[in-house]
């Protein structure tokens, strides 16, 4: 019987009787290409275009390989396009530049969306892909703050958190501090998601929406995702209000509840503002907010 190939890895299969005194060679060689779909790292170069991985019988290729790392430079999502017909599972890392998203798939099936700078593991059965895990965490010790992404949205809350177990619900990490809002307020993102700002304002001031002193929140999010932010400002006798919202330091225009920005505070309460920033290219931001009195 002639040799054959198998279906998903490609690894020749030894007819009874064939390939006598070199068996020994294709049987390494098939042991080689088993260790690539183990463990295999294949580096892969978009060109702001389709990507379709190498596919070939008894030699290597891109397609057998357990891990993929994408790089290049996108205008756009772009796919990354398996065989099909041959089920596998793949850890793919999206590490493009330009901030958008790629998608694995069949050449004809459904795929998985992998925002930028995100790693999935994903896995196909010859037609359609799933994903198996898609969740990355910043580590951290009890009670701090870490960003998890999963499925493509990032939570922020408590590592390791200290709490009663019998308790379930939704926590929301809150910045709480004794100082006056003025100035430029710099929000960083991986830090809270809500913060309370409990002295009286002092002056009119701008909020600027960042990931930390040396992250940006255009590097922490994908094309198609919301960050919600809300921002609590303490009002004595005179009141003030949030007249600019910027991004990593630029300037942006929000769309404010009612169609109008705010020109004025409440005073003796609590005004709180909200934000649903939401990333609709790389660098580029539609910033929907409101202001509710609270008293």
């Amino acid at each position: 019987m002639s040799s054959i190939y198998s279906t998903s890895l490609k690894i020749e299969l030894i007819g009874n009787g064939d390939q006598s005194g070199v068996w020994g060679q294709t049987t390494d060689n098939n042991w080689n290409l088993i260790e690539q779909a183990v463990t295999g790292v294949q580096s892969i170069t978009m060109l702001d275009t389709d990507y379709t991985l190498s596919n070939l019988n008894g030699v290597s290729d891109e397609a057998r390989n357990a891990v993929l790392i994408v790089t290049g430079t996108n205008s756009a999502i772009r796919n990354l396009i398996a065989p099909s017909a041959q089920p596998k599972t793949y850890t793919v890392y999206n590490n493009t530049t330009g901030g958008y998203a790629i998608i694995v798939k069949t050449a004809s099936g459904s795929g998985i969306t992998i925002p930028n700078g995100q790693t999935y593991i994903v896995y196909t059965d010859g037609t359609n892909f799933y994903t198996a895990s898609s969740t990355q965490s910043i580590a951290g010790t009890a009670n701090q703050i870490v960003a998890t992404t999963t499925a493509g949205s990032t939570v922020l809350s408590l590592a390791n958190p200290i709490l009663d177990p019998v308790i379930q619900g939704v926590f929301e990490p809150t910045g709480i501090s004794a100082t006056a809002a003025t100035g430029t307020i710099v929000f960083y993102t991986l830090n809270q998601s809500v913060l309370y700002y409990t002295a009286n304002a002092a002056a009119n001031w701008a909020v600027n929406f960042t990931g930390n002193g040396g992250t940006t929140l255009n590097s922490l999010m994908a094309v198609g995702q919301t960050y919600s932010a809300v921002f609590m400002v303490t009002q004595g006798t005179t009141a003030y209000y949030n007249n600019g919202v910027y991004i990593d330091g630029v300037s942006v225009t929000p769309k404010w509840q009612g169609g109008s920005a705010p020109t004025s505070g409440n005073a003796s309460g609590v005004d709180v503002y909200t934000y649903a920033i939401i990333k609709t290219a790389a660098s580029t931001f539609t910033v929907l907010a409101s202001q509710t009195q609270f008293k």
